[in-house]
């Protein structure tokens, strides 16, 4: 009878172990879940951000000036 009670507190304290173990594991899926969660939000802002962007200079047009001829020198102008 004494071996079976060792055989049944073995196995409450391999249950112990076991429960902690997938305690843990469930916390670091939960982290890890989160961390996820936090990187996906930031990676869409950024692409609305850019996506925001692009729109917003795809209506924009920059007037270009020409480039001013260069002046000869004259012979008889003095610097």
């Amino acid at each position: 009878m004494e071996g079976l009670t060792d055989d049944v507190e073995k196995s409450n304290e391999m249950l112990l172990i076991l429960e902690e173990k997938l305690n843990d594991r469930e916390a670091g899926i939960k982290r890890l879940r989160h961390q996820l969660q936090q990187y996906d939000v930031v990676e869409e802002k950024t692409d609305t951000l850019a996506t925001d962007e692009k729109d917003t200079n795809a209506d924009v047009t920059v007037p270009m000036e020409p480039e001013p001829e260069p002046k000869t020198k004259l012979e008889n102008e003095e610097l």
